[in-house]
This record gives structure tokens, C-alpha cells and sequence, in this order.
């Protein structure tokens, strides 16, 4: 005869087999890479506002690391001025919305003239172990500087050029092999399961990020309208002898991506 009372338990037992499967066997894996596009070991034209450009490769795969990055701007050489910053916290972020994901921040007016920069940035992310029931979070830095320089009839800074076949190579970047993801049990902000890291790491593969010449006119654009619409400067865009923030509707309207970046007056824009 059937033990039902035994039955109920086996059945119990593999319920519970099951829902500890469920946390544990996330089906996220693969390699995870972030890359400083722009600038690159080179030399540049000085110009009113340079995009900062990052790109995450795999980029459905960020959400499982809750990325932040910071850069800055110092005269090389002189650590004690930044000319220009930025903190990107991106626990919240829609990395599924392209692949690769672009992340840019500006630098504005602080290398239109002739020097030698360094752009130091760093990258930090989260990597979690242990049972379901005593996960261990460590967070993952990475720091990493560029020195390039702003003269005079060199090339026009061109994010689009970078990603270029004979150029690509001389981006930097940090590629994480991700192995499995646990269930975080809400420890986690953005309530995504965390990664479980591999002590090795690939080797940053930076050309398997292209951006094309019209998405970096659009990004260009869109920082000459913010600022331009914060203050006026002689080198704003003018239509009809106006300055470019009385005409900035047709910017906006020309992409509603420019929108938040307008308004809201942030240092980045992702497509």
C-alpha cells in the first residue's frame, strides 16, 4: 500500500531540491569586458568638449555585477587639478537595451589648449560566494590611466575613429569571466542575482566594440546642446544669428535620447 505520509515527504524533499536548484543554477555566464574607448594613447586637436567614452561588451551581463566607474582629468604631471570628473553609479542601469552598452561623459572646455593629460579611471565591481544562505559579497577594483595630449593641427577627436580596425587594439579594458550567478535574497539593490567571478581573467578584447560615425555626431551634438543651452559661449552653433540653446527644441526633437541629457543636465548619454 502507497505511504502517503511518505509520499508528502519525498514530495516535500524534491520541492525542496528544486527551489534550492532555482537559486543556485542562474543560467548567466560568459565573459563580461568594459572599455575605455576614448581617448587612446594619442594625439588630438584641442576642442570645447571631448566625449569619454566606455563600452560594455556582453553588456546583459553587467546588471549581474552592479558596475560603478569614476574617471578624472589631471594635468599630467599635476596632481592637484582636475579638469574634469566623472561618477557613474550603475546599480540601476538597462544594460539590455544595446550590446555593447555605451556609457559616455564629457570633458568641457577644460582641454581646449595644449598639454599632456592623464585620465585615470576605475572600475568596481561586485562578486558574491558562498552557500545561498551566507553569500559573501567583495567588491572588485580595477584602476587604469590613459596620457594623451591636446596640440595644435592634430587630428579632431573622433570617438568613431577609435573603434576603427587599425586603432581599436589601443583601447584599454578589464574582461571578467563570470561562471554562475546565485540568487542575492535582495542583498542585492537592483534585486538581480549576483555574479560569481573566476579568479582568472580574460584578456580585454577591445575591438569587438564598434560605434559608428553618425552615433558619434549624435553624441557630439547632444553635449554641444547641453551646454550650450546651461551658458552661452562664443563658440555655441548659431541659426540665423541665435545662439544654439534658441534653437535647441530641434535638437531635442532630432533624438529623444538628448532629452534627459538636456534637461536633466547629466554628464552622459547611453545609446
Amino acid at each position: 500500500m502507497y505511504n502517503l505520509s511518505r509520499g508528502m515527504s519525498l514530495l516535500g524533499s524534491g520541492v525542496a531540491v528544486l527551489l534550492a536548484c532555482a537559486r543556485t543554477a542562474q543560467a548567466a555566464s560568459g565573459t563580461l569586458e568594459v572599455d575605455l574607448v576614448f581617448p587612446q594613447n594619442d594625439t588630438y586637436a584641442p576642442a570645447h568638449i571631448i566625449p569619454i567614452t566606455f563600452a560594455f561588451q556582453n553588456s546583459d551581463l553587467a546588471g549581474y555585477v552592479q558596475p560603478s566607474i569614476a574617471f578624472t582629468i589631471i594635468p599630467y604631471g599635476n596632481n592637484t587639478k582636475a579638469i574634469a570628473n566623472g561618477n557613474f553609479e550603475m546599480t540601476w542601469t538597462n544594460f539590455t537595451d544595446s550590446n555593447p552598452f555605451i556609457q559616455y561623459g564629457e570633458a568641457l572646455e577644460g582641454l581646449n589648449s595644449e598639454g599632456t593629460w592623464a585620465l585615470d579611471w576605475q572600475l568596481s565591481v561586485t562578486n558574491c560566494s558562498g552557500p545561498d544562505n551566507d553569500l559573501k559579497f567583495t567588491t572588485d577594483t580595477k584602476m587604469h590611466r590613459v596620457v594623451f595630449t591636446t596640440k595644435n593641427g592634430a587630428k579632431a577627436p573622433d570617438v568613431s575613429a577609435a573603434t576603427a580596425k587599425d586603432t581599436c587594439s589601443n583601447s584599454q579594458g578589464f574582461a571578467f569571466q563570470i561562471t554562475q550567478t546565485l540568487d542575492s535574497g535582495g542583498k542585492f539593490d537592483n534585486g538581480r542575482p549576483c555574479a560569481v567571478l573566476a579568479e582568472t581573467t580574460p584578456a580585454p578584447t577591445p575591438c569587438g566594440v564598434k560605434i559608428d560615425a553618425a552615433a558619434a555626431a549624435n553624441v557630439s551634438a547632444s553635449f554641444t546642446a547641453k551646454a550650450c543651452a546651461i551658458e552661452t559661449a562664443s563658440w555655441c552653433p548659431k541659426v540665423d544669428g541665435a545662439n544654439q540653446n534658441a534653437v535647441l527644441s530641434s535638437v531635442v526633437v532630432g533624438g529623444i535620447a538628448f532629452l534627459a541629457v538636456v534637461v536633466g543636465g547629466l554628464g552622459f548619454l547611453a545609446i
